[in-house]
């Protein structure tokens, strides 16, 4: 051995790996000719069972990640009309994304979008849009509220408000929406919750929100949004809304 290379020695020991491999196929099998009926059988009926379990869970699987996907889908066709796009008065370029948060067509939206001293208007998900003006602004804070300028009668159809859900589960699964020129839609789970400030972090990636973006649960029930000011190191965070309740103002 000590006049072999290494890798000599190398190819050797993989030699007498197959060696040893294919002996103890040939031993099993002989044995397995010389074994009763009924002992082979119930191998037999031992691997069929495996086999059957790995394929029933495979399947299982497969349903679970169908049946997720489904509800994803289910969800976000009920909560697009309450997703609207902030742009400037006149322009076609969105600035962010806002969330209809009463019947009355209050909207949520990041204190980065809107400032009180500009004209904005909204564009719904099927293209109408209408005039809006920030009637709230945080002074210490980011979170803006707009209202429309004119009667919503004729959208009010179409404008829906959000349900705001009222508990969170670290792990479940949630979805956002984002996009300024087309929807686009973000996915993961939530892997933490900050009591203190009220955020939420999660593992949906950064690329997939955008300023004002929702945080949905598969229910459609909107858990926080998207603020610029939030940290992004390992996922997105969000707001939750369920802390905003009592500074909704009125309109």
């Amino acid at each position: 051995m000590d006049h072999l290379s290494k890798q000599q020695i190398i190819l050797l020991a993989l030699l007498v790996s197959f060696v040893t491999s294919l002996s103890t196929g040939i031993v099993t099998v002989s044995l397995m000719d010389q074994a009763p009926a009924g002992f082979v059988q119930t191998v037999n009926q031992v691997v069929e069972r495996t086999i059957e379990k790995a394929v029933s869970n495979e399947a299982s699987v497969g349903e679970l990640n169908q049946d997720s996907g489904d509800r994803i889908a289910s969800a976000t066709r009920i909560v697009l009309p309450s997703v609207v796009k902030i742009r400037s008065a006149g322009s076609n370029e969105a600035l962010g994304l806002g969330i209809v948060i009463t019947n009355s067509g209050i909207i949520l939206t990041d204190k980065s979008i809107a400032s009180t001293s500009s004209e904005y208007e909204v564009l719904l998900s099927d293209g109408q849009k209408f005039p809006v003006k920030v009637i709230q602004s945080q002074v210490d804070g980011n979170i803006a509220f707009l209202a429309p300028t004119v009667s919503i009668s004729p959208f009010s159809s179409r404008i829906v408000s959000v349900t705001i859900a009222t508990s969170t589960v670290l792990g479940q699964e949630v979805f956002t929406i984002a996009g300024l020129k087309e929807a686009t839609l973000g996915h993961g789970i939530l892997t933490s919750l900050d009591e203190d400030t009220h955020v939420v972090f999660t593992s949906v990636p950064v690329s997939k929100t955008s300023t004002g973006s929702p945080l949905f649960n598969p229910k459609g029930e909107a858990i926080g949004f998207r603020m610029d000011t939030l940290p992004t190191d390992e996922g997105s965070s969000f707001y939750l809304l369920e802390s905003l309740r009592g500074v909704i103002p009125d309109f």
